[in-house]
């Protein structure tokens, strides 16, 4: 049991969900000094998240995230788009974090969508969504869904795909 953001950095978002029912969920999306070497920004961040269970005397984590800025790499949360959400109407809310990996060069870029799901065994399950954004007139843009994304309920891969497409559209 942890009773503190137990995950490394600063947090950038901090939300909570009270679920009826199920309890209290807390949701942290941190930032902290790059592990690595980092060339395209001044400041390099890796990102870290966790959701967690709110239980007598602390959290519980139920599922984590991490990315790291590298070599010419820098991933970034896109908060306006990070969102908590019962698409699916099942009484538990998703959590949809959303990031996109900015580097040098003109090779597409990848814009996520991970959708963490709480299944009927109250288990965390991770599903993603990766929109391939092009920056040379020759590329196109193609998504990829992993084979979790694939089996969530429809509602919650339109949401999922809403997000992709709203969000996209303030980067390309």
């Amino acid at each position: 049991k942890l009773s503190v953001n137990s995950k490394p950095g600063n947090p950038i978002m901090i939300v909570k969900s009270f679920v009826p029912d199920h309890g209290s969920y807390i949701w942290f999306l941190n930032e902290t000094k790059a592990s690595q070497p980092s060339y395209l920004y001044y400041d390099p961040k890796d990102l870290y998240s966790g959701v967690f269970l709110e239980d007598h005397g602390g959290l519980l984590q139920k599922i984590t995230f991490k990315d790291f800025a590298k070599g010419l790499a820098q991933p970034k949360y896109l908060i306006n788009y990070c969102d908590v959400a019962d698409a699916d109407k099942d009484g538990f809310p998703e959590f949809y974090l959303t990031y996109f990996e900015e580097s040098d060069g003109l090779d597409p870029k990848p814009l996520k969508v991970i959708v963490y799901i709480n299944n009927k065994n109250k288990i965390f399950s991770k599903s993603k969504i990766t929109a391939w954004i092009p920056f040379q007139q020759e590329d196109k843009y193609w998504e990829d869904r992993d084979a979790n994304f694939n089996q969530l309920p429809i509602k919650i891969r339109h949401k999922a795909e809403e997000i992709v497409q709203k969000a996209k559209s303030k980067i390309y």
